[in-house]
């Protein structure tokens, strides 16, 4: 049977590694989230804190086993840093954006792989469309 604890008896230890990593990243703590993930997903997490000195996670699900943690999460902050996109982001990939100060919400789905108690490696699929409609770097035309 899985140690249980008060705030999410039912989850697996590695469901509880991924609510400690959003709550490090909602606290803006590097060094926690150093602490719970390889360089891939640490370097991508500072990236998204320093475009958004108010970024937010929110966890709406977690599936979680000894070697993978599945999720959505919802993502939210302010573009008020410096921002370069990453290739996934499509056509304005690479191309720094400078602080817009709009809000955004997306949720998207997370893949992460475990091993030894620490995330080494992920895969997500945020959702750009709705983020950059959002900061009002695309629009929908008729």
């Amino acid at each position: 049977m899985a140690p249980r604890d008060s705030a999410h008896p039912e989850l697996h230890p590695n469901g509880r590694l991924l609510v400690e990593l959003v709550a490090a990243v909602n606290a803006r703590d590097r060094d926690g989230i150093r602490r719970r993930c390889g360089e891939g997903l640490s370097a991508a997490l500072s990236w998204w804190l320093d475009g958004h000195s108010d970024l937010r996670q929110e966890l709406d699900w977690i599936v979680a086993d000894d070697r993978v943690v599945a999720a959505w999460i919802t993502w939210q902050g302010t573009h008020d840093g410096p921002w370069t996109l990453p290739p996934s982001a499509g056509a304005r990939s690479l191309e720094p954006i400078e602080p817009t100060g709009r809000r955004w919400e997306a949720g998207w789905p997370a893949i992460l792989r475990v091993e030894d108690g620490v995330f080494v490696d992920f895969r997500s699929a945020p959702d750009w469309f709705a983020i950059l409609l959002q900061l009002g770097l695309v629009e929908i035309r008729d």
